[in-house]
């Protein structure tokens, strides 16, 4: 299910299992395989899915309060970050 990417994404790998769930007894497992390549493709290819995969992904709360810049923020080096920590 995973061939875009080499490491595989548990969060990802349960949103397409919560997604498909309903369907298991309604369709042979040929048809859940492919629905599951639909939906991994589209949540890490196309533009809106994945973003939506980003908005609804769990967030590590922050340690400290204030604006704190996002780690894949561009322009920012690594020195940079690490002083931000």
């Amino acid at each position: 299910m995973n061939d875009i990417d080499t490491e595989p994404d548990p969060f990802l790998a349960a949103e397409i299992e919560r997604a498909v769930a309903p369907y298991r007894r309604l369709f042979p497992e040929e048809v859940i395989a492919t629905m599951e390549e639909i939906l991994q493709h589209a949540l890490t290819t196309h533009p809106v899915g994945a973003a939506l995969l980003d908005r609804v992904r769990p967030r590590i709360a922050p340690d400290r309060s204030g604006a704190q810049p996002k780690d894949d923020a561009p322009g920012l080096s690594p020195e940079k970050k690490a002083r931000t920590k």
